[in-house]
């Protein structure tokens, strides 16, 4: 009888460690999910942030001697920072990353036309394209920061 009893609670303590266990390392896996999610966010947030310094420089550089060499495009990785990590925010992202197309010259296949007439219609499209981008930034910015708020919270 007292052995049964013994091997009853040793069974017992088991299968409470195992549970303790599972629970532990379930509980640190959403911990660690939390924190790689607000990294990448954070990431997100600071890429979104430098997407008008690189298209100013970008327009610059093809307008002019290139000054300073691009890095890659800050728009590449927001989108797959959002295919990733953030599903919710695709929709957003893509329309965001529409506004900004770069076409090549028919004639010269060059990113910018040589005559005058051509190329006050693209820098008039640009700059209607970059009105448009800053708006939709604004509102993909609003979405990161419900995000953020609803990370910290679980």
């Amino acid at each position: 009888m007292q052995i049964s009893l013994i091997i009853l609670g040793a069974i017992l303590a088991i299968f409470a460690s195992w549970v303790s266990n599972n629970h532990i390392s379930k509980i640190a896996l959403q911990t660690e999910r939390r924190r790689v999610k607000r990294e990448k966010l954070e990431q997100l947030a600071l890429l979104l942030n430098s997407v008008d310094e690189w298209l100013n420089l970008s327009e610059d550089n093809l307008f002019s001697i290139p000054i300073k060499s691009l890095s890659s495009s800050p728009l590449d990785m927001i989108d797959v920072l959002g295919e990733l990590y953030f599903p919710e925010l695709d929709v957003m992202i893509r329309a965001y990353q529409a506004e900004r197309r770069f076409e090549k010259h028919k004639e010269t296949g060059d990113l910018i036309p040589h005559k005058p007439e051509e190329l006050r219609a693209y820098v008039e499209k640009n700059v209607a394209a970059r009105k448009v981008m800053l708006k939709k930034k604004s509102e993909l910015q609003r979405e990161i920061a419900k995000l953020s708020k609803g990370i910290q919270r679980v």
